[in-house]
């Protein structure tokens, strides 16, 4: 089960205000459901400032927002004399 945070917020009347509190409300309750039936639960924007505590919540699927890396550029820049 993912619990798609902006879809769930905008129906609630609060767009992309997850920390608004019927939000949290309603993505804890979702989450206890999940718990108490034995069904694993995602997260949708894990990134190293909430992984922690999306863990300790309970939330066993975390999709990590991706890194962007320019090292290749930078490094085809520099070897061209174009850095």
């Amino acid at each position: 089960m993912l619990i798609g945070e902006g879809d769930l917020s905008q129906d609630l009347g609060f767009p992309r205000q997850y920390e608004h509190p019927v939000v949290a409300s309603a993505i804890d309750e979702i989450l206890g459901i999940c718990k108490e039936h034995n069904v694993v639960c995602g997260h949708p924007h894990v990134d190293s400032k909430n992984v922690e505590a999306l863990l300790a919540k309970g939330f066993r699927w975390l999709m990590a927002v991706p890194t962007y890396s320019f090292a290749g550029l930078e490094k085809g820049l520099k070897a061209s004399g174009r850095s």
